[in-house]
């Protein structure tokens, strides 16, 4: 299951309409969870505090653009290969329709007993870790473009009808320009340079939500701290979110 998606992406200018390559490693890693993390209903006989983790690291290489990104059309670039970007994602087995007791996996399956299990050595990635707030940005008044209520449908599924990681990804990106516009800020200018997010209980359609975020910058650069809220028959919204995301950027002028 889907868990903790990161995404990087670098100042390079591309070719448009030229290939891309990409490298990618796949590792599996045993992780003990953080006491933020952990699961109070957890059953005596499981593992207390672990997670089998799939680890899968990606970088992408591009040809670099020699002319105006900006301009429409197919570009010869300048035969130099550049980085382009980078994901991480984190996946943690289970057994998704086995009972509550039975779906945490503790073991390695005979399908991937040949593969060496590694000891996570990173910070486990929590909702707390995402929504930590820098003490070098300032926080801005976007109004009552801070949240946004909505509900999802079958458009917004994937094969298994829940809500496609993509919707989650694109929920986001365009949550940060609506605080961008809030704030007064132009976010026809804004490039999102990184973004984590991470699932802690997704959504499935007919499921009623709020999209809340918070906007801060420090001098050109922005910050973008959000949530997917699960929101009842009522109105009431969950304080606690159930995808976080953390989202980095900045304002550049047009070259």
């Amino acid at each position: 299951i889907m868990f903790y998606l990161q995404f990087e992406t670098t100042e390079h200018a591309l070719a448009f309409g030229r290939p891309v390559t990409s490298e990618h490693r796949v590792r599996f890693c045993r992780a003990t969870l953080p006491s933020s993390a952990a699961v109070p209903s957890r059953a005596p006989e499981q593992a207390p505090g672990t997670r089998l983790l799939m680890d899968v690291d990606m970088t992408v290489s591009a040809d670099e653009g020699r002319s105006d990104p900006g301009a429409l059309g197919h570009n010869s670039g300048s035969g130099r290969i550049v980085p382009a970007g980078r994901m991480r994602g984190l996946h943690v087995l289970t057994r998704p329709v086995a009972p509550p007791e039975s779906r945490q996996v503790n073991d390695p399956p005979p399908e991937l007993q040949p593969y060496t299990l590694h000891e996570w050595q990173e910070p486990y990635p929590t909702p707390e870790m995402l929504l930590e707030m820098p003490s070098d940005f300032d926080e801005q008044d976007v109004g009552t473009w801070a949240e946004s209520k909505s509900v999802w449908g079958l458009p917004n599924t994937d094969i298994n009808q829940h809500v496609n990681v993509q919707e989650y990804i694109t929920g986001f990106e365009n949550h940060f320009s609506r605080l961008l516009y809030g704030a007064s800020l132009p976010s026809e200018l804004h490039h999102i340079r990184t973004f984590q997010i991470l699932f802690r209980k997704p959504f499935f359609p007919g499921e009623a939500f709020t999209i809340r975020g918070r906007l801060l910058i420090e001098g050109v650069r922005t910050l973008m701290l959000g949530g997917f809220h699960r929101m009842d028959g009522t109105g009431v919204v969950d304080p606690r979110p159930s995808v976080v995301c953390r989202a980095e950027g900045a304002t550049v002028p047009r070259r």
